[in-house]
């Protein structure tokens, strides 16, 4: 098992070394490298360097899991190495893309794609190819779908729904493997840690939640039906992410205060990447006057939806609560409307992290901070994107995950704080 290798500058040397792996170990029967940046380049390597050395060790192809989910392969990449099951990797009965590139495809590359799956599904009958979270666009999934028996089709995961990737097949595509068929990995050569560019500021991104906070305050909760009178009814803004960056955005002011305005290094742009709703002009004004940048945000307004809203309940008196069989005492309820939360996709997490819209000055490097309040799929697809990036990541569990044990091993691959 190999881990985040996200400080291999050169992806191809992983993949002649994951190659190496199975030449010299014939009976290994799984091989999982989620999260490492293996590319196009590392795929090609890894199927040339196990050809090199197939007559050399003919028996080793007991391998039956192949778990590359998290890596940076691109319908090219996919096509190599699904090619390559039939001959060089015959007993393999789970090859796992998950949250690779392959919906990136451009030039016809996605329809080479699905011919090869279709091809190499009919051949080995017992393979199972998971395709989720890739921005597979509709009309490549129903490409797959045509060209797939039924029998095969079920052996596919990834098919039926977008993954909530909408619009990813819209992002530029990765660079271009240079004719010797190496690649460098995205990592930058600067060391991990450093969130500052020579021609830019800092960056803090808190990608996430903003709600309408309405805050109650009550005596004890009401019963048969009976009115009660609040004490107290406060609004604001929230949302877990707000709060971040507006912190974020006050150490910022603090800090450029005790510099004086001047000199030493610049203070980090604070920038909130969510989903506003039509309503959400006073949230605005307030980042504004904080100091959040607040560009994301304008650009990507959620027309047709109200923005989310949570209604924060306190009494004066604890009650007891059934859950099922068990009872627990509780004097806070917190209430939710998702609303244009929904609408922040795992396409909007790899564009903020990707894209230059801070400013044309953007540094390649920055911390991410995010939590569980929206979408699980978002978090890990901006987590993963943030860290190939070189970025340094913070991530608050709450409120979905209590106990760090709840979360995925790989997560915490992801996660520096």
């Amino acid at each position: 098992r190999a881990d985040s290798c996200h400080h291999c500058e050169q992806s191809y040397v992983l993949g002649q070394v994951l190659a190496k792996a199975l030449l010299q170990q014939p009976k290994l029967r799984e091989l999982v490298a989620p999260h490492n940046s293996l590319d196009v380049a590392a795929a090609k390597a890894f199927i040339g360097s196990k050809k090199a050395g197939e007559q050399a060790a003919a028996d080793a192809r007991a391998l039956t899991t192949l778990d590359l989910s998290f890596n940076r392969l691109d319908a090219v990449g996919a096509c190599v190495l699904v090619n390559a099951v039939p001959d060089l990797l015959p007993k393999l009965t789970k090859l796992s893309l998950v949250g690779n590139y392959i919906g990136c495809a451009k030039d016809g590359k996605g329809d080479e794609f699905a011919e090869t799956a279709a091809s190499v599904l009919a051949r080995c009958t017992n393979l199972h190819l998971d395709l989720r979270f890739n921005g597979l666009s509709k009309g490549l999934r129903d490409k797959l779908k045509e060209k797939l028996d039924d029998g095969a089709a079920k052996r596919v995961a990834g098919l039926d729904h977008d993954d909530g990737l909408k619009g990813f097949e819209d992002l530029d595509p990765l660079p271009t493997p240079s004719d010797s068929g190496r690649q460098s990995s995205p990592v930058h050569k600067a060391s991990h840690g450093r969130h500052k560019s020579s021609h830019g500021r800092p960056v803090v991104l808190c990608l996430g939640s903003v709600n309408y906070d309405m805050n109650m305050k009550m005596d004890a909760m009401p019963y048969d039906g009976k009115p009660l009178v609040v004490d107290a009814l406060t609004s604001s803004a929230g949302g877990k992410s707000l709060n971040t960056a507006v912190a974020a955005a006050l150490l910022a002011r603090v800090y450029t205060s005790s510099k004086g305005g001047s000199g030493g290094s610049s203070p980090p742009d604070v920038a909130l990447v969510a989903k506003l709703g039509n309503d959400g002009r006073d949230i605005l004004d307030f980042l504004d006057e904080i100091g959040v940048n607040t560009k994301w945000l304008k650009e990507n307004e959620v027309k047709d939806k109200k923005t989310g809203t949570a209604c924060i309940v306190k009494t004066d008196t604890q009650c007891t609560i059934k859950d099922k069989e068990e009872e627990h005492l509780t004097d806070k309820w917190h209430l939710q409307l998702k609303g244009a939360n929904e609408n922040l996709l795992c396409s909007d997490a790899l564009r903020a992290v990707r894209d230059p819209f801070l400013s044309k000055s953007q540094p390649k490097h920055g911390v991410l901070a995010t939590n569980m309040e929206g979408r699980v799929e978002t978090v890990l697809a901006a987590l993963q994107e943030a860290r190939h990036s070189g970025w340094q990541t913070f991530l608050r569990p709450s409120p979905t995950v209590d106990d760090l044990n709840e979360l995925p091993p790989h997560w915490l691959g992801l996660v520096d704080v």
